[in-house]
């Protein structure tokens, strides 16, 4: 993982255990394919939304995907 995004998982998530930043980075954001400071904004909305757990970060992930699709989908 990059510096930055570490940095950012500590800084948004300092409660979150070690062992869960790849599953919050991988699962709740565009890492690896984006860059630092989108990984920041990514991880600072999901703070700003959630109850700051693991399993509450994935799942705000998993709607906005949705709802982005769903969005998609309708321009077709």
């Amino acid at each position: 993982m990059c510096k930055k995004c570490v940095d950012a998982v500590k800084k948004y998530y300092p409660n979150l255990p070690e062992d869960d930043w790849s599953r919050l980075l991988w699962g709740a954001t565009a890492f690896p394919m984006g860059h630092a400071k989108q990984i920041e904004e990514q991880l600072a909305e999901l703070a700003k939304n959630t109850d700051g757990s693991l399993e509450e970060a994935l799942c705000y992930a998993n709607k906005q995907m949705d709802a982005a699709h769903e969005e998609f989908k309708d321009t077709r």
